[in-house]
């Protein structure tokens, strides 16, 4: 016979109604980050039509659901924060493409309004690099090449902080991977525009 039955009865009762309260915190969790992307992607389709404006408040509104998000995850339920990882990369992605075009600035992580792991800071300024590119169709097409070639430096810098590091197999190595496609396609945007500007 279990001698402390009853104890683990009231043990279980307690992590029942724990995994019940996390439980809707992770759901809570998982509707501000689909809201965080959402508006993250937004700003950046509207970076892209120069709609900055609209750009800037879309971040405004991410930034307040993060605030939202920071106050249901504690210390103690910093586990959620995976749950929101994905949303934080994209509201990075979307302000320091925001930044780049408004001001020509790069992000810098100390300048976030939120503290975040840095691998989300390094793997969203890859994706931004992805934004550049895009961008950089953009010039390309209004045959803008010293627009492009100053995307194609913004990208190299980026490219040769990274060269600092040694990812292993990870999330960030493939990320790093796309860094280098983008340098690529800058690369190859440039020759293009170059002979056709002949």
């Amino acid at each position: 016979m279990v001698l402390n039955k009853n104890e683990m009865k009231t043990q279980f009762e307690e992590l029942v109604e724990k995994y019940d309260s996390d439980d809707q915190l992770r759901d809570k969790i998982i509707g501000i980050t689909r809201t965080i992307t959402k508006l993250a992607k937004q700003s950046i389709y509207a970076t892209h039509r120069h709609e900055l404006e609209d750009a800037k408040k879309l971040i405004d509104e991410a930034e307040n659901e993060l605030e939202k998000a920071n106050k249901i995850i504690s210390s103690a339920e910093m586990y959620l924060m995976n749950t929101l990882r994905s949303a934080i990369e994209e509201y990075v992605e979307a302000k320091a493409f925001y930044e780049y075009i408004t001001e020509k600035k790069l992000i810098l992580i100390k300048n976030l309004k939120f503290e975040i792991p840095y691998e989300t800071y390094m793997e969203a300024l890859c994706d931004f690099t992805g934004e550049l590119a895009k961008f950089s169709v953009t010039l390309a097409t209004n045959n803008d090449l010293e627009g492009v070639k100053e995307i194609k430096e913004t990208i190299e810098e980026i490219y040769g902080f990274f060269l600092k590091f040694d990812f292993r197999s990870s999330e960030l190595r493939r990320k790093f991977d796309s860094l280098k496609y983008n340098l690529n396609k800058l690369e190859t945007i440039i020759y293009d525009l170059g002979l056709k500007l002949k």
